[in-house]
């Protein structure tokens, strides 16, 4: 669907260390005349102070630069959202995952799009719909988003074993968050693998989700903090 822009020309920056990618974006944008790229840069440390500077209505980010260490960019747009409130953020990543969106979505972004999405996404009209006012997410995390954005950030009273789980299925829980593989538990909590497994089939239906990465992700939510990471 064509969104009608009610800016014209849309004002794009573009953060991206991949030279193919931004080419080809730049490519893409500076062929339309309903946009205008007023710059770019691969440098996440210096891109905020270069919105600050210049206020374009859109900007296209990337969310890794150091794929060794996988340090996610998240202060990238914190930053802008921050000094730059006109401005609207689109993530475009090639590391697309419920955690990150929703982190991303929570940062300030308005769109996320992964980089290796089955079907190409056409920048041009998410472009569009976000610099309209709207919000565009991956339509594969689309859903699950919505529902884990609508879980409060904290509660008054976090998950505990009066709660929801039970103690054992709050250690197994927290153990998964570090990345112990289910052998690892077992052995860090002297129980079998099999009691292992049953205590995570039992965490997943009790949060109500279908892997233990977004247990994990639900659980952070509650509590308010960024302790528990998900597992891949």
């Amino acid at each position: 669907m064509f969104i009608q822009p009610t800016i014209s020309p849309i004002t794009l920056a573009i953060l991206d260390n991949q030279t193919e990618i931004l080419d080809g974006l730049v490519f893409r944008f500076s062929h339309d005349s309903g946009f205008k790229v007023l710059f770019t840069s691969p440098n996440p440390d210096e891109f905020p102070q270069l919105v600050v500077a210049h206020r374009p209505n859109v900007v296209i980010v990337d969310l890794c630069f150091d794929w060794h260490k996988m340090n996610f960019r998240f202060d990238v747009i914190e930053a802008i959202a921050r000094n730059s409130p006109g401005t609207k953020s689109i993530v475009y990543t090639g590391y697309s995952s419920l955690e990150n969106c929703v982190r991303a979505i929570r940062a300030g972004a308005m769109g996320f799009v992964a980089k290796d999405a089955p079907i190409s996404p056409d920048m041009t009209n998410i472009v569009r719909i976000v610099a309209a006012g709207g919000q565009y997410i991956e339509p594969e995390l689309d859903k699950r988003v919505k529902e884990l954005l609508n879980e409060p950030e904290s509660d008054a009273t976090p998950i505990s074993g009066q709660q929801r789980l039970s103690r054992r299925e709050e250690q197994v829980l927290e153990l998964c968050s570090r990345r112990l593989q289910n052998k690892q538990i077992a052995q860090e909590l002297n129980i079998s693998l099999h009691t292992v497994r049953a205590t995570t089939n039992n965490i997943r239906q009790k949060l109500g989700v279908h892997s233990m990465g977004e247990a994990i992700l639900i659980a952070k939510a509650r509590r308010g903090d960024n302790n528990l990471k998900e597992q891949h």
